[in-house]
C-alpha cells in the first residue's frame, strides 16, 4: 500500500496558526514571491530563527508562538525580478500577522484512538500538517494542489507537448496513525522548444521546412489558441534577456509579409526590420510572427518557450493516447516509481518536519487483507453449462452457456456508415450472419435472420438515415409483428462524434436500441466479438444474460430488496449555466440484474440531488408493479460525494429517500443502508508475493481492506473487485454512512463484491458495483442528449426551476414512465407502464 506511518509527538504539542494578509491582493504567483521575500527580511525580528510553514493564501503555522508583536505587520518591496513577474504588477506590499488559534493536537491524537469524535479542531490540525509535509516540495517543485512535478523523464508527446512525471501525497487518518498518501501522477506541459519548433511539431510537421508554402488560416488558428498567453523569452539582442513575454496572438501574415511603421513614419516588414536594426537574417521569414503587445512583432525564430508551463487545453485523441501510454504502468513499475518518489520527497532530511518533531516511516505500510471467493454464475438450465465459476474475475461467453433469459429478436436493421470501397457489403453480410449465428448459439430467438442493410455517409443527415432505417425494419419483419424495430446496427470508421448523435437521436425520437461497431472489428469478426455483442444487445433489448446461484447474495433473498444507484454530473469547467443530470436507478428484481431509471435536471453545479424524493418515489412504485412486493429494505450506493459532502448528504438525501416512503403509506418506513462509491482517490494495493497477485501483476479480485488505513472508527472499506487489464488496478473505497438494517459486514462486503460480477455489458468483474456505475452512464448518456438540445431556453429554464423532468433512460433494461396521482400515498393508487 502506497501510504506511508506518520510519527509525532501529537499529544505534547500545540501547533500557533497565524492569519496572513499581503495587501494589495495578487495572483498566488506573485503571493508566494512576496512572502519568500518577507521572511527573508524578518527571519530574526518576526520568526526568531524559526521555520515556519505557509500555504500561499491565508493560513501560517508555526511550531512555537512567535516572538513579534500580535498583529504583526511591515510593508515589503520586491525588487527588479528576474522577469517572471510582469511590469504592471504592483512593486510594494504590506504584510500582517495576527494570530487565529492554538491547535491542540492532543484532539486529533484521541481522534485516530478512538477515543474522540471527529472536530473541527481536528480538522485545523490535519490541514496544518497537510501544509507541513507538502512546503518545503512547493519551494523545490512545480506543484498542483497536492501533486509536484519533475522534468527528469520527460517523454515528449505529439504536438509540441511533454508529459512530465508527478508525484501525490496528501495526509489521512487512519487506526492509530496519520498516513502520508503517495502515489504518481502525470500532467502536460508545453515543451521548452524554439517557437519554430513549436510551430512545426504543433503543426504535425517533419521539420520547419515542410511549411515554407505558408501557414494555412486554419493551422494558424489552431497555433493562436494553443500558444496564447504562454510565456516566452527572446534571444536576438546578444545577451541573456531574462524577462518573459507573453503571448498575445499569431499573426495572419508570414514575417516577410507583415508590416508596421517606425517612428520617423518609414514603412518595413518584420523580416527587414530584423536584419537591418540586429543584423539577423531570419531563415524562416515564411513563418507568421508572434504578437507580444499590442503592435510588437516577433519572429517565432528569435522566441523561445518558457519550460514548465501546463498545458491546461483539451487534449487531442492522439496526444490522449500518448499521455495514456506514459501513465499506464504494472503494479511493480508503479511501486518503483512511487518508491522513487518518496525519495525525492525525502522526508528525513526535511528540516520543516524536524521542527514540527514529526517523523515519516521510509517504507510503505503492509496491511492485512482478504480476498473474497468469487460467485457462481447461473445461465440458462438447457445450458451445457449452467453453472460457472469465474477464474480471476472473469468468465467465458460461449455456446456452452446460453442466457439465462433470452429475447427474441424480430425486427432489426443495419447501417453502414461508409462507403462500398471502404466497408465492402460482402464483409458486412458475413458480419451479420456470423453475429446472428452466436445471438442463436447464446439462445435468443432471432426470427429475422436477413435484416435490411443500407448505407449512409457520416457527414449525411442522421436523422433521417436512422429513420429510413427504422421504417425497412417495419417493412422486412414479419407481418403478424406488429411492435415496432428492436435494434438498429451502426458500423461505423470510427467512433468519431457520430455515435453520441446516433444515440441521442434513436433512444429520445425513435424509440430504439442502437449496437454501434467498429469496420475494423468485423471486417475480419471474432467468434468471441460476435459473442460479446450478443451479450450487449440481449442486455438493451431486456434480457438477463446470467444470475447468480441461489444462495450467492442472500441480502437480496431473504427479503424484498431494492438497490439505488445515485449520482450527479456536472457541465464542463467555466460552464455555469448549463444544469447539472441528476440520475437515480432502482432495481427491478431479486437477481440485482435489471434496473429502472429516474432523472432530473437541477441547479447548475449542486451535488444533492434536489428531487430525490420524487424519483425514490418513482422507482419504489416501478419495484412494487414489477415484483408485486414492497421493498422491505433498500440499500443505496451514492457515486460522487467527497468526505467534505458527507454531512450534507446524510441531512437531505437520505431523509429524501425517507420521505419517499411515507409519501407511499404512512406507516412504510423500510430500513435504509446508505453507502458513498469513492473512485477519486489514490490509494494502491501492491501484492508482496508474485503468487498472490493475478496474471497482470495486481492484487486479485476480491481483495478486501478494511482495517488500517481506513477511518479510525466510521464504517468503510476498500474492495479491488476486478481483474487487472493493464496499469494498476484502483479499489474503490465505500463509505457506509448509515446502516438501519444492521448488516453483518462480511455480508455487506460479500454483496457489494459479488453485484460487480452482474454487470450486463461484459463478461467480467467490474471495478464499481453496477447500481453505480449504471447511474453514472445513466447521467453521462442524458449530459449527450443535452449537447444536442436547443441550450438557451431548455438549459435556462431547468436552471431556474431548480428541478425537471426528463425522459427516463432504457438502456439498463427497464424503461420506466411513471404517472402519479397528486392525491394518492399508497403503491395501489399509483398508474403506471413498464416496459
Amino acid at each position: 500500500m502506497s501510504a506511508l506511518p506518520m510519527k509525532s509527538l501529537f499529544a505534547d504539542m500545540d501547533v500557533f496558526h497565524y492569519d496572513v494578509t499581503i495587501t494589495p491582493d495578487v495572483p498566488p504567483k506573485l503571493n508566494k514571491i512576496v512572502w519568500e521575500e518577507f521572511c527573508i527580511t524578518h527571519k530574526e525580528d518576526a520568526f526568531g530563527g524559526m521555520l515556519t510553514v505557509y500555504d500561499g493564501r491565508k493560513n501560517l503555522f508555526a511550531p512555537k508562538e512567535l516572538p513579534c508583536a500580535d498583529p504583526y505587520s511591515d510593508k515589503i518591496t520586491i525588487p527588479e525580478h528576474d522577469g517572471s513577474i510582469n511590469r504592471k504588477a504592483p512593486r510594494e506590499f504590506t504584510v500582517k500577522l495576527k494570530k487565529a488559534a492554538i491547535i491542540n493536537l492532543e484532539e486529533l491524537h484521541r481522534f485516530i484512538q478512538k477515543k474522540a469524535a471527529f472536530s473541527g479542531n481536528c480538522q485545523t490540525g490535519i490541514m496544518a500538517l497537510d501544509v507541513l509535509i507538502g512546503y518545503k516540495i512547493g519551494q523545490e517543485f512545480i506543484t498542483v494542489n497536492r501533486n509536484f512535478y519533475t522534468p527528469h523523464g520527460a517523454q515528449s508527446i505529439n504536438g509540441g507537448l511533454e508529459v512530465w512525471q508527478g508525484y501525490y501525497q496528501s495526509l489521512r487518518p487512519g487506526q492509530g496513525k496519520m498516513f502520508i498518501n503517495v502515489d504518481t501522477s502525470a500532467t502536460t506541459f508545453y515543451e521548452g522548444l524554439p517557437m519554430h519548433e513549436a510551430f512545426a511539431r504543433m503543426l504535425g510537421a517533419r521539420s520547419v521546412n515542410d511549411l515554407r508554402q505558408g501557414v494555412q488560416e486554419r493551422d494558424r488558428i489552431k497555433l493562436d489558441k494553443a500558444l496564447k498567453k504562454i510565456k516566452i523569452r527572446v534571444r536576438h539582442r546578444g545577451e541573456a534577456i531574462k524577462r518573459q513575454f507573453t503571448v498575445f496572438k499569431i499573426t495572419p501574415t508570414s514575417a516577410d509579409h507583415t508590416f508596421f511603421e517606425l517612428q520617423d513614419g518609414t514603412r518595413t516588414n518584420v523580416a527587414d526590420y530584423f536584419r537591418s536594426q540586429y543584423g539577423l537574417r531570419l531563415a524562416y521569414p515564411f513563418l507568421p510572427c508572434v504578437v507580444i503587445q499590442k503592435d510588437s512583432y516577433l519572429p517565432p525564430e528569435v522566441c523561445e518557450i518558457v519550460q514548465g508551463q501546463r498545458y491546461l487545453k483539451k487534449m487531442s485523441d492522439r496526444q490522449t493516447a500518448d499521455m495514456i501510454k506514459f501513465t499506464c504502468q504494472s503494479p511493480d513499475t508503479r511501486a518503483i516509481k512511487v518508491a522513487d518518489g518518496m525519495k525525492k520527497l525525502n522526508y528525513a532530511e526535511n528540516e520543516y518536519l524536524r521542527q514540527f518533531g514529526m517523523k515519516v516511516q521510509s517504507e510503505m505500510q503492509i496491511l492485512d487483507a482478504r480476498i473474497l471467493p468469487p460467485p457462481t454464475m447461473q445461465f440458462h438450465p438447457q445450458s451445457r453449462e449452467e453453472f460457472s465459476t469465474p477464474m480471476e474475475g472473469t468468465w467465458t461467453i460461449d455456446s456452452r452457456k446460453r442466457f439465462f433469459n433470452a429475447v427474441e429478436l424480430s425486427s432489426w436493421a443495419v447501417v453502414v456508415w461508409g462507403q462500398e470501397q471502404e466497408i465492402p457489403a460482402r464483409a458486412v453480410e458475413m458480419f451479420v450472419r456470423q453475429l446472428v449465428q452466436a445471438m442463436v448459439e447464446m439462445g435468443m430467438n432471432v426470427t429475422m435472420q436477413q435484416p435490411p442493410l443500407m448505407r449512409s455517409s457520416p457527414q449525411g443527415n442522421v436523422d433521417d438515415t436512422l429513420k429510413t432505417a427504422w421504417t425497412k425494419a417495419c417493412q422486412c419483419a414479419r407481418e403478424e409483428i406488429s411492435k415496432a424495430p428492436q435494434l438498429i446496427i451502426c458500423i461505423m470508421p470510427n467512433i468519431g462524434r457520430i455515435k453520441p448523435v446516433i444515440k441521442r437521436i434513436a433512444e429520445t425520437k425513435l424509440g430504439v436500441m442502437t449496437q454501434c461497431c467498429l469496420k475494423n472489428k468485423i471486417m475480419l469478426p471474432k467468434r468471441q466479438y460476435n459473442q460479446m455483442l450478443a451479450l450487449k444487445i440481449n442486455t438493451k433489448l431486456g434480457g438477463i444474460n446470467n444470475i447468480l446461484r441461489s444462495g450467492e447474495m442472500p441480502l437480496l433473498e431473504e427479503k424484498p430488496t431494492i438497490i439505488f444507484g445515485c449520482d450527479v454530473t456536472h457541465a464542463g469547467p467555466g460552464d455555469n449555466r448549463r444544469p447539472s443530470i441528476a440520475a437515480m436507478i432502482g432495481s427491478m428484481d431479486s437477481y440485482g440484474f435489471r434496473y429502472a431509471s429516474a432523472i432530473r435536471l437541477q441547479q447548475s453545479r449542486v451535488e444533492t440531488i434536489q428531487d430525490l424524493t420524487s424519483m425514490a418515489k418513482e422507482l419504489l412504485i416501478a419495484y412494487y408493479r414489477k415484483t408485486g412486493k414492497k421493498p422491505a429494505r433498500i440499500i443505496a450506493f451514492r457515486d460522487g460525494v467527497s468526505e467534505g459532502q458527507f454531512a450534507e448528504v446524510m441531512k437531505t438525501e437520505i431523509d429524501a429517500i425517507k420521505r419517499a416512503c411515507y409519501s407511499l403509506e404512512e406507516s412504510y418506513r423500510p430500513p435504509i443502508t446508505f453507502i458513498v462509491v469513492q473512485k477519486r482517490h489514490h490509494a494502491r494495493f501492491f501484492p508482496i508475493n508474485r503468487s498472490e497477485a493475478d496474471r497482470s501483476g495486481n492484487c486479485m479480485p476480491g481483495t478486501v481492506v478494511d482495517a488500517t488505513i481506513v477511518h479510525p472508527y466510521e464504517y468503510d472499506f476498500y474492495i479491488q473487485s476486478h481483474p487487472g487489464l493493464q496499469g494498476t488496478s484502483r479499489p474503490t473505497h465505500y463509505h457506509v454512512l448509515l446502516d438501519e438494517s444492521k448488516i453483518d459486514v462480511d455480508k455487506l462486503q460479500d454483496m457489494t463484491y459479488k453485484l460487480c460480477y452482474l454487470y450486463g455489458r461484459c463478461s467480467r468483474a467490474v471495478s464499481v458495483c453496477p447500481p453505480s456505475y449504471y447511474a453514472h452512464l445513466v447521467a453521462y448518456r442524458t449530459g449527450e442528449y443535452m449537447k444536442a438540445l436547443d441550450e438557451s431556453e431548455s438549459a435556462t429554464s431547468s436552471s431556474e426551476a431548480g428541478s425537471t423532468d426528463f425522459s427516463s433512460s432504457s438502456f439498463v433494461n427497464v424503461t420506466v414512465k411513471v404517472y402519479p396521482s397528486a392525491d394518492s400515498r399508497n403503491f395501489q393508487d399509483h398508474v403506471f407502464h413498464v416496459k
